[in-house]
């Protein structure tokens, strides 16, 4: 699977990615409380009331907040290995290049290890990072169960592991049972997947209050289940009269042709759907390629994260809209967690927020979004650096 070209989540989104908060409240969304060793702080959903001018102008000026962290102190000469998910991801390697430039202004020595999306790819890049004395790894949308072993190996080693998108063993999206063995995480990504989600929903409202819209999922992803469930949740109480199809796609669908088969088998059965939400980056791809082979087709198309390609289809039009999270936020969070549990600190509110973006509304003259909030600068004086 590690050969796909997807464009993983997550990110805007993550991861997810990742994953993701809503309006502009500083208080934590539904869902449980942050464990301690997660990140606080993700801001909670506009209410589902909100007048639609208002909700707009909310995820126009955007979430996102400057990091909250007080200053500490840099350890000196510390080797940290990346793992992405799969260095073939878009999605994966966003934040993984950002956090290496992270790791550079920090003063560390660090280099990216493939993940190679898969359960064997994920333990035997653990495997190499313990062999390698690494003082730190930062893993990228790789979930605790996959990589379980390797996990406890490197936790007996003493190094510890950060992530961001990602889900810890003991999450109740897995049951809940098992022992915590991240060390830090960026965001309570299952409060702020859900938020997001519902935040999705609440857009859609807004655009095309009354439509039947088709929704995409990825049934194996933990994060879209989350997301699946704040959208689900906050449609019914911003669009009443919307009606929901959702297309579920596995891993499997997702190595072969059968997610483009299930997004064009959905768009014929459904004539009059006029909406598409996509979960992630890679779908959202899928979808645009669907849609040219009908272009008689109207849809609103809202994206899943921030990458560049779909900013590129944003600025064609074959995209209408998309809640973005900077892509390379993500991996200068990681580095500040990491920072903080070497130094045995809190780990502090990142900040971490979208905006929306349209064809006429804080998209980027090229690449991927980009936010408005200067998190680097945030972090650099945080750091002393």
């Amino acid at each position: 699977m590690a050969s796909v070209k997807l464009r993983v989540l997550i990110i805007c989104g993550a991861a997810a990615l990742l994953s993701v908060v809503a309006a502009c409240s500083s208080s934590s969304g539904g869902g449980r409380e942050a464990p301690s060793h997660t990140a606080k702080g993700a801001s909670s959903a506009a209410t589902a009331s909100a007048p639609s001018d208002g909700l707009i102008a909310q995820f126009t000026k955007g979430t996102g907040k400057a990091p909250s962290g007080v200053p500490v102190t840099v350890a000196a000469g510390k080797n940290i290995v990346i793992i992405p998910c799969s260095t073939a991801l878009e999605g994966c390697m966003s934040g993984a290049n950002a956090a290496l430039a992270a790791v550079k202004v920090l003063g560390w020595h660090g280099k990216i290890i493939d993940g190679g999306y898969s359960a064997a790819g994920y333990a035997k890049a653990i495997h190499a990072a313990v062999a390698d004395k690494a003082d730190g790894i930062m893993l990228t949308a790789i979930d605790c169960p996959y990589a379980k072993s390797a996990l406890e190996d490197a936790k007996a080693a003493d190094i510890p592991v950060v992530t961001s998108f990602s889900y810890d063993c003991n999450d109740p999206a897995f049951g809940g049972g098992g022992a915590a063995l991240y060390s830090g995480i960026t965001a309570n990504w299952d409060t702020y997947l859900q938020s997001w989600g519902a935040a999705k929903a609440q857009l859609v409202a807004a655009k095309k209050p009354g439509a039947e819209i088709i929704k995409i999922t990825l049934s194996e992803f933990t994060g879209s289940i989350y997301e699946n469930k704040g959208f689900d949740e906050g449609i019914k109480q911003a669009c009443g009269s919307c009606k929901v199809d959702t297309i579920a796609l596995t891993n499997a669908d997702l190595a072969g042709s059968g997610a483009t088969q299930k997004i064009q088998a959905a768009v014929v059965s459904h004539p009059s759907a006029s909406v598409i939400v996509a979960p992630a980056e890679p779908i959202t791809g899928f979808i645009v390629s669907t849609l040219k082979q009908d272009p008689g087709r109207k849809f609103f198309v809202l994206g899943g994260q921030g990458e560049a390609s779909t900013m590129a289809d944003i600025r064609a039009g074959t995209v209408s809209a998309d809640l973005c999270l900077d892509p390379t936020w993500l991996g200068w969070a990681e580095a500040d967690v990491l920072v903080r549990v070497l130094a045995k600190q809190p780990i502090p509110s990142e900040g971490l927020g979208w905006q929306l973006v349209t064809k006429g509304v804080n998209l980027p003259a090229s690449g991927p979004f980009v936010s408005s909030v200067n998190y680097v600068a945030a972090y650099k004086r945080m750091w002393g650096k």
